[in-house]
């Protein structure tokens, strides 16, 4: 699916629109729609967490993030509140354990990521409940 059209989805809380195309959302573009929702506070608390490294060499990682997150294609002044969480949650409920089975081992990086930023329920929020487990192990 298109990012932006994805982004759009959200940014209107469409979540109709959400369950009518979950088949056609792979977990990059949401997870990039999530790091352009999430952006503006990622960018505030890598900012402040720069400003108290006093380690040169613990600097440049930060500096490679910020970076990352203030060129983001698609900017909005939309953020990733608790129901746009919940809706990322809706998506990954109506998985189904053979999809969520059918990820290859590189593309489990980016669930670890997605999880990360919105934190999943292992129990609630996929059919296969060890599915979260196998991302981070």
């Amino acid at each position: 699916m298109e990012i932006l059209k994805l982004l759009t989805i959200f940014i209107n809380l469409d979540r109709e629109q959400l369950t009518n195309c979950v088949s056609n959302i792979d977990v990059r573009d949401m997870l990039n729609v999530c790091y352009i929702l999430d952006s503006q506070r990622t960018i505030n608390c890598l900012t402040s967490k720069l400003k108290k490294i006093k380690k040169a060499q613990k600097i440049a990682p930060i500096i490679n993030k910020l970076e990352f997150f203030k060129n983001l294609e698609h900017k909005t002044d939309k953020t990733l509140t608790k129901t746009r969480r919940e809706m990322v949650k809706q998506w990954s409920r109506l998985i189904t354990r053979d999809q969520l089975n059918s990820y290859e081992e590189k593309d489990l990086i980016y669930w670890k990521d997605l999880a990360d930023i919105i934190h999943f329920s292992p129990n609630k929020d996929f059919a296969d409940k060890t599915f979260l487990s196998k991302c981070f192990s």
